[in-house]
């Protein structure tokens, strides 16, 4: 299950979103008016990389679970994050949570 989150209203949010797409599509994205956003993979599994992009064409960088499981991000400027697999594979799981400070 892919979808749009649009958090524009929310002051805290919470919600799991399963990623398969290898392309950064207005399918996966995240729209946000908070201060604050952390995303996190919830797989152990070393080829479960999740990239994002804050203009859907280029990566800005990536999630490695065999690394760390996920990131922060604090006073965006950007408000709109896309997400995709860097490579096939069967769905993974991944949440996000947004909160103003």
């Amino acid at each position: 299950m892919e979808a749009i989150l649009t958090l524009k209203n929310e002051i805290d949010f919470f919600k799991k979103v399963e990623i398969s797409s290898t392309e950064f599509d207005s399918s996966v994205k995240w729209a946000f008016n908070s201060t604050s956003l952390s995303i996190f993979v919830e797989s152990n599994n070393a080829n479960d990389i999740i990239e994002y992009s804050f203009s859907g064409h280029v990566v800005h960088g990536e999630i490695n679970p065999a690394f760390f499981k996920g990131i922060f991000f604090d006073n965006r400027q950007r408000n709109v994050i896309f997400l995709r697999r860097k490579s096939p594979g069967q769905s993974v799981v991944v949440r996000v949570e947004a909160w103003n400070c």
